[in-house]
């Protein structure tokens, strides 16, 4: 009939009556947080307009732009070969020609389409981004997931042991709605009688906007994350 009944069973010489269980640690726990950098390690990047190589009459997509920012985090972290050429500093913090190559260059590889001024990448293309760095020389180990909105925790998973070993994720949010980068991690359970009955999960993320600060969003709606 849809109720639920929970029973412990207590053996041994210090048996205790149920009012007097410890229940102490019953409720949400506290926070547990991981990161991957932080947010100055970020590069603001943001769609490009009316590109003629991407879509002449509207934005370039999140696809393209969500790999360029993690090519630029690695570019920055050592790999100098990730986006800029090797004679030039790191990375910059906003467009610069290589940001530009590089959203040209996946803008076809992801398979990005143009569509009423937007673009969009399909989940199960937007792995294809590991074709840059090949292509710039670098050296590298990817893995990747994806599924179906909101239904899907293995993309969870993935994106949180990338965050948790210190790297950045691309993950997918929402009804196919967008890839931001995932750099930041939060935890915490409700428990009740030891048991762990729901977690809450959320990613800090840069949007890819160009914007000055961080986004936190739920992770209930992942539908893709590389590690």
């Amino acid at each position: 009939d849809g109720r639920r009944e929970s029973v412990i069973v207590s053996v041994g010489s210090q048996v205790q009556q149920g009012a007097s269980l410890e229940l102490a640690t019953s409720g949400w726990t506290d926070w547990s947080y991981w990161y991957a950098g932080n947010w100055g390690d970020q590069r603001l990047y943001s769609q490009y307009n009316n590109d003629p190589f991407m879509c002449p009459s509207g934005a370039s997509g999140c696809g393209p732009t969500a790999w360029s920012m993690l090519y630029g985090w690695w570019d920055r972290k050592g790999s100098p070969r990730c986006l800029r050429n090797v004679t030039l500093a790191d990375s910059t913090l906003y467009h610069d020609p290589s940001v530009l190559d590089c959203d040209r260059y996946l803008f076809p590889r992801l398979g990005t389409f143009c569509v009423s001024g937007q673009a969009a990448t399909l989940p199960w293309s937007m792995a294809n981004g590991w074709q840059w760095g090949l292509a710039r020389g670098c050296g590298f180990d990817i893995s990747w997931t994806w599924g179906v909105p909101y239904t899907s925790p293995w993309c969870i998973d993935r994106a949180r042991v990338s965050i948790q070993s210190g790297r950045p994720s691309i993950v997918g949010m929402g009804f196919y709605w967008h890839y931001p980068l995932a750099y930041g991690y939060a935890k915490r359970e409700y428990r009740f009688l030891g048991i762990t009955w729901a977690t809450d999960q959320w990613f800090k993320c840069n949007m890819g906007w160009g914007g000055s600060s961080p986004e936190r969003r739920n992770s209930s709606s992942l539908r893709f994350a590389t590690n």
